[in-house]
Formats: structure tokens, C-alpha cells, sequence
């Protein structure tokens, strides 16, 4: 077995109330990352058409989790998005935009009301060019009456503003005038924007709800926690809370597709062949590390040919309630970007609370990350709390869970001195939800950290250690690093 070495790094993350300046599109959605469905994986753009999209609206409101009494709408999934390729190639004669008639020949409005009678908003998406990707009718000079069209006339509460065939001068302003002409209906409705730009989590955060943070991304292990690790370089998390996202990229659990198929005229694939690209543990290592990264969860799948293994983790109550934690914090990676094994922590709702995942970023060997709290009094997985005593004697519980059922371990107890290991195999994820009323009780209204250190979470990574301290007194979430 192999272990890896891990520079020993000190992180104090301070958390208490999140009123960091985050200034949101003010329509009061979005409180959460969002949950949806969209059609561009799924589907591309030969396959889109109403009979497609009501199968999968069907799929989204069936009874099948929790043995037989919740379904994906339950867990969440609300809108469901139609990507490029559902507007006909021009406008009708009175300048309005149409769907095309043979994919969708009984019309917008219809399609949104079957949604809705399963409990399912529409979502469009639209470009601010005369094109979109595909070369279809966008809404370049006519933001105001499609805004109109697809909100009021036809019901859509979720719009994706899309850049393609326009000028990086005109981009700048179309969000703008978009985003006024969605508000203006007086309805309100999430706005993503995928500008493809650098740096948009910089300044649309008062334009939009979501934004496309990053590129396109592979469908490949590799691809999606080397995305992950770019954003967290560059220091997304800060510019992300409730109303404004980073979005990665889109999921496509158990899609079995290749991406280097037949293109439109973009390039963009619209008829992928189904071919496999992860295994279900890397499916599974996708899900749980874009919940604690809090991305807007986007079902890229098609769901008529998705296996229960797959809309069991799309549904995971344990993976979403992470997600949808009201506190709205993007995790952090606590260790370094460089390292093939990997701690990212995400501060929850409950004060003193954290989602932590363990990932394996190697293909072949397993990685062990231990954990010790200020000399381990006990330990142990799935949920069963532990008595220690800090070194003023007083006794406080922690609890330690291990969430997510398909990694979960046996129960193991540590005597006092001892540490406990998690081995993480390759590719895979172990998720935790770390309980500590001891940080409740005891915070330094300065919001330093004070004597909290006197009884940190500790990391050991091959070596180097972690330090993760909360203290639930100060207004702001910022870290502090320091070498040991």
C-alpha cells in the first residue's frame, strides 16, 4: 500500500455568520445552489424534442428513491433546462421567437404546463448574438420581447444566457441587458450566464444567479478535480454565496458518451455516442466533491436510459443536504493543490459543523488519511459520538459520521494517544460530517481564534498535518495559513 507526503500546513478557518460581501442578483432565488436538469449532454441537439424532454420530466417525477416514495423533484430538481437547439433557425413574421415546429410541434407553453403538472418549471436557453452555437435564432437585439416571450407568454422561470457570436465589448453589455429585461417581467427568475470570459465571478454576481466558471469539461476524473482545483487557486470560493454560484461545469452521471463524435457547427457535440468515460467510484467522487465545492448540481444525463445506481447518487439525500446547506459556503481544499491525497472542508449551518471530503487522486493505489482529536479519547464511523476531555477536564462529545452509504466503513474505537485511518482507495472519496459542540460553547467575540487551538481538528496526511478550527463569533469566513 501506498501513502503520500503531504507538506504539513496549518489552517485556521474562522466561521461564524456569512455576511461577507457577497451582492447577489436581488430576486431571491437561489438561495441554494440550484438543482436542475439540462438537455445539452443529455440529449445534444439531434435527439432534443418534446417527446425526449416529457420522458425525462417523467423520469425526474417518478417514485423511485427511497423505495418507492420520493423522486428526483422531491430531492429538489425543479427546472428542467432546454439547451441549444429547441428555437427554429429564424424568427416568425412578426419578429417573435419560435420553437422549431418539428421538434417541438406542440409548442412551448404545452410543454411548460405538462412540466408543471409534475412539479418542474421550464428553463431556455437563448445567446446574446444574431446566432446561437448551432446557428439558430438568438436574441441579440430582441432581449426585452424574449424575455417577455419565455417568462410571461410561455412560463419559463430559468434562463441561460449563453455567449456565442458576439464581440467581447457587446457580451459586456448584453448580460446587463438581459438581466434588466428578465426583471422587468416583474417574475421572478434564476438567470445563468455562461460568458465564457475570464474572471466572471468577479462581476456577475449582481447580474446573475450562476455563472459558467469554468470551460467545458471532459468527462474524466482527471478533468473534473483538475477543474476544481484551477477555481480554488484562483479564489472563486470568496465571490460565491446564496443568489450567485460557481458553476464547473455540468454532471453526466453514467452517461456513457464519447465527446469526440459528430458536431454541429460550433463543434459542439450534438449526437454523442454512448461510451463510458468514468467508473461509478469516480461518478460518485464527482457528486460528493461538487456538493462540498457548493456548485448548482446540473443532471447532464438522459434519464430514460440511467440506471438506479445513477439516479440513486443524482438523489443521494445525504450528498444534497450538503449541498443545499443553507449557509452557502463554497468548500476549500486545506491541503496542497500538488497533492495526489486531498482534505477539502465545507462550514455548514449548524455552527461548529463541517462536510469534510477525503479524495484519492491517484488511479492505482490507496491513500490513508488519519484523523486525531487533541489526543483521541474514542472514535468512530457512522454517526456514534464519542466522549473526550480537553485538557481542562471538561468532557465534550464529538461526533464523527461517515456519510454516503456506498463508502462507508465498520465501526472502529481509538484508545486515547491513537489515531484513526481512513483508506481512501483509488479515485474515490470518503465524505464526513464533523459535529464539535465544543467550538459552540467556547468563541472569542474578536473572532481570533484564541484558546480554540488548544483543541483543533487534526489532519494527518502521510505525515503532514491539517489543523481545522471553527469558532462561531465573528461576521466574516476567512482563512488564515500558517506553516508548522
Amino acid at each position: 500500500m501506498q501513502y503520500y507526503l503531504v507538506r504539513a500546513v496549518v489552517l485556521v478557518v474562522v466561521v461564524a455568520s456569512l455576511c461577507a460581501c457577497v451582492c447577489s442578483e436581488d430576486n431571491g432565488l437561489a438561495l441554494t445552489p440550484p438543482l436542475t436538469w439540462n438537455s445539452w449532454y443529455a440529449l445534444g441537439c439531434d435527439a432534443l424534442n418534446e417527446d425526449a424532454v416529457r420522458a425525462n420530466a417523467d423520469m425526474l417525477a417518478a417514485k423511485v428513491l427511497d423505495g418507492g416514495s420520493a423522486s428526483l423533484v422531491d430531492r429538489g430538481y425543479r427546472v428542467m433546462v432546454l439547451d441549444d437547439c429547441w428555437m427554429a433557425y429564424s424568427r416568425d413574421k412578426h419578429g417573435q421567437m419560435q420553437p422549431d415546429p418539428e421538434k417541438f410541434p406542440s409548442g412551448m407553453k404545452s410543454l411548460s404546463s405538462y412540466l408543471n403538472a409534475r412539479g418542474i418549471q421550464l428553463g431556455l436557453y437563448t445567446t446574446p448574438g444574431n446566432y446561437t452555437c448551432e446557428k439558430r435564432a438568438a436574441s441579440g437585439g430582441h432581449e426585452v420581447e424574449d424575455a417577455e416571450q419565455f417568462i410571461v407568454n410561455w412560463g419559463a422561470r430559468y434562463v441561460k444566457y449563453c455567449v456565442c457570436n458576439t464581440t467581447h465589448e457587446w457580451r459586456m453589455r448584453a448580460y446587463n441587458i438581459f438581466s434588466d429585461a428578465v426583471n422587468a417581467t416583474g417574475i421572478p427568475t434564476l438567470l445563468e450566464c455562461d460568458p465564457f470570459m475570464e474572471d466572471p465571478w468577479t462581476w456577475m454576481g449582481p447580474i446573475c444567479n450562476l455563472w459558467a466558471a469554468h470551460n467545458d469539461i471532459d468527462d474524466t476524473f482527471e478533468a473534473w478535480l483538475g477543474a476544481l482545483i484551477e477555481l480554488e487557486e484562483r479564489g472563486v470560493a470568496k465571490f460565491a454565496g446564496p443568489g450567485q454560484w460557481n458553476l464547473p461545469d455540468m454532471l453526466s452521471l453514467g452517461m456513457k458518451r464519447d465527446r469526440s463524435v459528430r458536431r454541429g457547427p460550433s463543434g459542439r457535440v450534438v449526437s454523442p455516442r454512448r461510451v463510458e468515460s468514468q467508473s461509478s467510484v469516480e461518478y460518485r467522487s464527482q457528486m460528493i466533491m461538487y456538493a462540498v465545492v457548493a456548485s448548482p448540481l446540473v443532471i447532464g444525463t438522459d434519464l430514460r436510459s440511467a440506471s438506479s445506481e445513477t439516479i440513486d447518487l443524482y438523489g443521494s439525500k445525504e450528498i444534497l443536504d450538503i449541498s443545499q446547506d443553507s449557509l452557502g459556503v463554497q468548500g476549500r481544499l486545506l491541503n496542497s493543490s500538488t497533492s495526489l491525497a486531498q482534505v477539502w472542508a465545507k462550514p455548514l449551518a449548524k455552527a461548529g459543523t463541517y462536510a469534510v471530503a477525503l479524495i484519492n487522486g491517484d488511479a492505482a493505489a490507496e491513500a490513508r488519511i488519519s484523523f486525531t482529536y487533541n489526543g483521541v479519547c474514542a472514535f468512530g464511523y457512522n454517526n456514534v459520538s464519542v466522549a473526550c476531555v480537553p485538557s481542562n477536564g471538561t468532557e465534550r462529545v464529538v461526533s464523527v459520521r461517515q456519510l454516503v452509504a456506498a463508502t462507508s466503513g465498520e465501526a472502529a474505537m481509538v484508545a486515547a494517544g491513537e489515531e484513526v485511518s481512513f483508506v481512501v482507495k483509488p479515485h474515490d472519496t470518503v465524505l464526513l460530517l464533523l459535529e464539535n459542540p465544543l467550538f459552540e460553547a467556547e468563541s472569542d467575540e474578536g473572532g481570533e481564534s484564541g484558546g480554540l487551538l488548544a483543541s483543533p481538528w487534526v489532519w494527518v496526511v502521510g505525515g503532514g498535518a491539517v489543523v481545522l478550527v471553527v469558532a462561531a463569533a465573528a461576521a466574516v469566513y476567512a482563512f488564515f495559513i500558517r506553516k508548522r
